[in-house]
């Protein structure tokens, strides 16, 4: 039996393996259409957000930290408990040197989920921010544990 899947959602997956593949810059025009059909007709906020950071992900994968943190902040705004949002936001203000706006995007994505201090332990996660960023994060981690 077959099931009918949303244009949005097909639009979506395609992305998603496109960017897997490591063609970004395909991937992000289906995924960006993905979203823009998504809002079109009005998925709940988790859904969108999704939707969002998986644009996102794929920005700051081709290395457009702008566009990156624009769509970052689109899937905060629509779910701000959504860590990997966070963190890709993050990553993306590191790169444009904005490292105190990096430093509140980590802290935001630690509050939700202390596995950020994992996420960072990764080779690639950590190379985006420099040593003081991570040790400023660890240091308020501690001091957030001990409350």
């Amino acid at each position: 039996k077959l099931q009918y899947v949303p244009f949005d959602y097909y639009l979506h997956d395609i992305g998603i393996c496109l960017h897997k593949a490591g063609k970004d810059d395909k991937a992000i025009s289906y995924l960006e259409e993905g979203a823009r059909l998504a809002k079109e007709v009005e998925r709940n906020a988790d859904i969108l957000a999704v939707f969002y950071c998986d644009v996102a992900i794929s920005y700051k994968d081709s290395e457009n930290f702008q566009e990156a943190e624009r769509f970052a902040d689109k899937s905060v705004e629509l779910d701000p408990n959504f860590t990997l949002s966070w963190f890709v936001k993050a990553i993306s203000q590191s790169k444009l040197n904005r490292k105190a706006e990096a430093f509140e995007s980590l802290k935001s994505a630690s509050g939700i989920n202390a596995d950020v201090l994992k996420w960072l332990a990764y080779p690639k996660n950590k190379s985006y921010f420099d040593e003081e960023t991570i040790t400023k994060l660890e240091n308020h981690m501690k001091c957030e544990q001990n409350k």
